[in-house]
C-alpha cells in the first residue's frame, strides 16, 4: 500500500535506452539534437532558479526548458511573449480555422 508510483515520461525512456539505441544506428544530426533536448529539459544543465519563501520555509527550484517543438514536456507550452503579456499559441489557430478558405 505504501507504494510510490512515479509517472513515466519520454525523458525516463530516452535515459534508460538512448545512448545504447545512437550507438547502434546513424542518427541525422536533427534527431540528435532534438534527442539531447529531450534529455535535458528541465534539468540543471539548462539552468533555472530557485523561489524562496521570504521567512525561508520553503526553497523550490524550477528548472528551465529546452523550448524544443519536439519535447513532450515544452510541446503543450507553446507560448508567444508580446508586448501586452502572453498569447496562446492556440487561440490563434482557433481563429485561422473560422475563416473560409477558398480554392481555386
Amino acid at each position: 500500500m505504501g507504494e510510490v508510483i512515479t509517472k513515466l515520461t519520454a525523458q525516463h525512456i530516452f535515459r534508460a535506452g538512448y545512448a545504447a539505441f545512437a550507438q547502434g544506428h546513424r542518427l541525422p544530426d536533427y534527431v540528435r539534437r532534438a534527442a539531447w533536448a529531450i534529455l535535458v529539459c528541465r534539468t540543471a544543465v539548462l539552468g533555472g532558479h530557485v523561489q524562496a519563501c521570504p521567512e525561508g520555509h520553503i526553497e523550490r527550484v524550477w528548472y528551465n526548458s529546452c523550448r524544443h517543438r519536439l519535447c513532450p514536456q515544452c510541446r503543450w507550452l507553446q507560448i508567444e511573449l508580446e508586448d501586452d503579456g502572453i498569447r496562446i499559441i492556440s487561440a490563434r489557430k482557433a481563429t485561422r480555422r473560422e475563416r473560409a478558405y477558398y480554392e481555386a
